[in-house]
């Protein structure tokens, strides 16, 4: 499945000297496949797994199967109708399953993930953490808070809450993706080509993500002053997967870089 085509706005960018510093690219359908990786309950009805590609099953938290029935069937219906675009239906479905079951972690989560696409920061903090006190192993919601982190620039504390998710979610790619974006804001490029690295291995054969991982590597390059080799990467970006979303930010990325290859 190929995300959601919207995307949170690339943040702050600093053109001394042809660096540029952007932060995360967060698109809502990334954030929605981390979410359903840790829908552990997917294992009890298959229909409900979103990411086909997460080697090994995830651990079933007690939240998760003590929810009832209704409010997973409402969840279900929920991510279908955020997969269209449908953001106020899904909104009904998740008020219904959290109506039925107020401590669903899995419905707050997914209601954060709404809230981060539509920049409600504070209520996306406020959820997350309802869902990590009242499911620990639900993965998706320690993703989300990191997310909120980074997107208010607070990088380093974000950290230790994506190496939590990674012990809950081994298949999930956006972690080490967020990873890397986190510490690339914190200025350890090699330690954010690492997190490509890691990024791409768990990427597969999956061309939106193979996209992404090349755009997030012309980003360090930028970083790191090598403009050529941020070419090259953005490039590949764009021959991984034309229509995708990453493929459009590398068009506009390698448009701004043209005037700064020609002057060198």
């Amino acid at each position: 499945m190929r995300p959601v085509k919207t995307a949170c706005p690339l943040v702050t960018r600093n053109h001394t000297k042809g660096v540029r510093t952007t932060r995360a690219l967060l698109p809502l359908g990334a954030l929605l496949l981390i979410f359903s990786a840790g829908l552990s309950f997917a294992q009890i009805d298959p229909a409900q797994l979103v990411d086909r590609g997460s080697p090994g099953p995830q651990t079933v938290s007690r939240n998760q199967l003590l929810a009832p029935s209704k409010a997973k069937r409402a969840i279900t219906r929920a991510r279908k109708e955020i997969i269209k675009g449908n953001l106020d239906l899904a909104q009904k479905e998740i008020a219904l399953a959290l109506d039925i079951d107020s401590r669903f972690a899995v419905a707050k989560v997914m209601q954060g993930a709404i809230d981060l696409e539509v920049k409600n920061y504070a209520g996306a903090a406020n959820l997350f953490q309802q869902a990590i006190d009242d499911d620990p192993a639900l993965g998706g919601a320690y993703v989300g808070m990191a997310v909120v982190l980074i997107q208010q620039g607070r990088f380093q504390p974000a950290l230790p809450l994506l190496d939590r998710a990674e012990g809950l979610l081994p298949g999930a790619w956006f972690v080490h993706f967020a990873k890397a974006w986190a510490q690339l804001e914190l200025g350890d490029s090699g330690a954010a080509l690492k997190q490509a690295d890691n990024a791409e291995r768990i990427a597969g054969t999956d061309a939106e993500k193979k996209s992404g991982v090349s755009y997030l590597r012309a980003m360090v390059y930028i970083h790191m002053r090598d403009l050529n080799t941020a070419r090259e990467h953005l490039a590949e970006a764009v021959a991984r997967d034309r229509a995708g979303d990453y493929a459009a930010l590398a068009k506009k990325e390698l448009e701004r870089l043209q005037p700064l290859l020609a002057g060198k």
